[in-house]
């Protein structure tokens, strides 16, 4: 007998004598595997799903979805997957370009969307195609942290696309992958323009209703989170603080790149369509074209995350990404071939992996962990999940589960932190804060405005959610700490990092620019005042100006920015 949640799950132990070499004891001893990794990591909740010979063979949550009210995880738990969505965008593409036959990935965006729709240059304007915006090739950065914050409530999908011609083009087109949440939210927009329905409606007509995932659906249309949602947690002290719930809408309206929730049962029918895919040489299912639906898995731009890659000798077994495909990433993890994708999004993480040779896939997703870098737990879990599932010898035991990346690599030191009301704000500078008091805007992100409060310290306000006290370093150099909801970005158990703000300053009076860090590795300049006219034009030249690690100073009078980004996964 196996206990989920305090439900009995007794069909998951008759299906593992069908599933090969697997036995009960073996699956008893990777359950207490998880507990253990899931308590020296401090993972309030976890649901995971295993597929193996064509058939779901075991769904089961472990932890809490709701710590406050000890709510168990189970296989019906609803958990936010973060960019796992970027596959159901790229698998709903596939079937609007089976049915619309004049389309392919290689069809420029302007002949679907017209000749208005821009990017930075003319080059990216005319040429731009499907497959450019699903495998990352269009060198427009992620920019992260301005979708922490969250754009503001009105902006629609399609207003937020015209934006996309302020954005940056940081490499060549086509030479290199850069990782971009808003290129996915241009290719959901471009099948919203195919299907004659928003994505999220063709993402259920077409995938979730004929897969039968009648409990998955889109954080961003969720306003009640009620018992049968996993909530998102960051540790403080090495215990689990929820987050705010509505901090999961900052995804809006960038849903096409990560916005889905779903159960462990669901995905695991999501995985079972895939690897049938994987088998069938004529007609997928869902009636998808096999051809174009098979470019989805086919590798498109070389060494994404080399990062995250492990060698031998240093490390007992290989695991190495190759490349990127429309929504996956190809693979070889100890000879077999994978394909895979993680996801991210506030207080979740998740991970699906599947190996179509051996008809295998895995899907993990948890909440919450000490350092808040919650791949090094899933990312175990997965491991020791698919040597079972392969047949191989496990690499990793209880007490390397629970080190990792030690003792093969090293490990960043985690600094805890005592609460996040802290820190001591200050002004030991000579300029009064009314210099910087005003409001600094970009075409592309919109307005930061910085406040005094209570005559004592100078706030920053940007988008829905962002608010950071700002102390001095020296006049024009600040750090920031978010405070509010967004506390956890800078406070959090092993992420104290404080924000770089800069000030552009004259000899005398008032800031006149301001530099904020869109990402976590560079930071663009919001002009004071800066604002659209009533056309939807701009109003006077936007002057640039970026500061790289190394202090360089480039100014510029282009409709362009200045950069230095390191790629990261939503």
């Amino acid at each position: 007998m196996v206990y989920a949640g305090g439900l009995l799950v007794l069909s998951c132990v008759v299906m593992l004598c069908n599933a090969g070499s697997i036995t009960a004891p073996m699956l008893h001893e990777f359950e207490e595997y998880i507990e253990s990794v899931m308590k020296c990591r401090q993972v309030p909740g976890l649901t995971i799903t295993m597929v193996k010979n064509n058939r779901v063979f075991y769904a089961k949550g472990f932890g809490y979805a709701q710590v406050e009210d000890k709510v168990p995880a189970t296989n019906d738990t609803k958990f936010c997957i973060g960019s796992l969505t970027k596959a159901f965008t790229s698998t709903v593409l596939a079937k609007l370009l089976t049915t619309h036959t004049r389309f392919t990935w290689d069809t420029p965006i302007q002949n679907i969307l017209g000749s208005g729709f821009r990017l930075i240059n003319k080059l990216r304007s005319e040429n731009v195609n499907l497959r450019d915006l699903l495998a990352h090739k269009v060198g427009v950065p992620g920019f992260f942290n301005a979708l922490l914050v969250g754009f503001p409530e009105n902006v629609t999908r399609e207003e937020f696309i015209s934006y996309l011609e302020y954005l940056p083009d940081f490499l060549p087109f086509r030479t290199r992958f850069v990782y971009s949440n808003f290129m996915y939210t241009l290719a959901g927009h471009v099948s919203e323009k195919l299907g004659g329905r928003t994505w999220e409606n063709l993402v259920r007509d077409h995938l979730f209703r004929p897969l039968d995932m009648d409990t998955s659906g889109f954080v961003t249309e969720v306003s009640d989170f009620d018992k049968s949602f996993a909530l998102s947690y960051a540790s403080r002290n090495r215990k689990p603080v929820r987050l705010n719930e509505k901090l999961l809408h900052c995804v809006d309206p960038l849903g096409p790149a990560g916005s889905i929730y779903s159960t462990a049962k669901d995905m695991g029918r999501w995985m079972l369509f895939h690897l049938t895919a994987f088998q069938n040489t004529s007609l997928t299912p869902l009636n998808i074209d096999h051809d174009i639906l098979a470019e989805t898995y086919a590798s498109q731009m070389a060494t994404p995350f080399q990062e995250k890659n492990l060698f031998r000798p240093k490390y007992p077994i290989d695991d190495v990404s190759l490349a990127y495909a429309l929504g996956w990433v190809t693979s070889v993890y100890r000879g077999y071939k994978r394909v895979w994708h993680s996801g991210g999004i506030v207080g979740f993480s998740s991970l699906l992996w599947l190996f179509p040779h051996e008809n295998v896939g895995i899907f993990v997703s948890l909440t919450g962990s000490r350092d808040n870098d919650n791949q090094l737990p899933i990312r175990v879990i997965m491991s020791r999940a698919a040597d079972m599932l392969l047949g191989e010898t496990p690499w990793l035991n209880r007490d390397s589960a629970c080190s990792f990346p030690a003792p093969w690599g090293n490990v960043s030191p985690s600094i805890p932190v005592s609460g996040v009301s802290q820190f001591k704000t200050f002004w030991n500078i000579s300029r009064p804060m009314e210099h910087y008091v005003g409001s600094y805007g970009h075409p592309a992100f919109g307005n930061i405005s910085v406040t005094i409060e209570n005559h004592t310290q100078l706030l920053l306000h940007y988008g829905r959610f962002g608010r950071m006290v700002l102390t001095p370093v020296t006049d024009s150099a600040f750090i920031g700490r978010y405070i509010g909801s967004l506390w956890f970005a800078t406070q959090a158990d092993g992420q104290v990092i404080p924000v770089s703000v800069n000030f552009s300053l004259p000899v005398s009076g008032s800031a006149s620019n301001l530099s904020y860090p869109v990402d976590n590795a560079f930071a663009i300049t919001f002009r004071r005042d800066f604002r659209k006219n009533e056309n939807g034009g701009l109003q006077g030249p936007l002057q640039i100006t970026c500061t790289t690690s190394g202090n360089t100073r480039v100014k510029s009078t282009m409709w362009t920015l200045c950069v230095v980004f390191i790629v990261t996964i939503f």
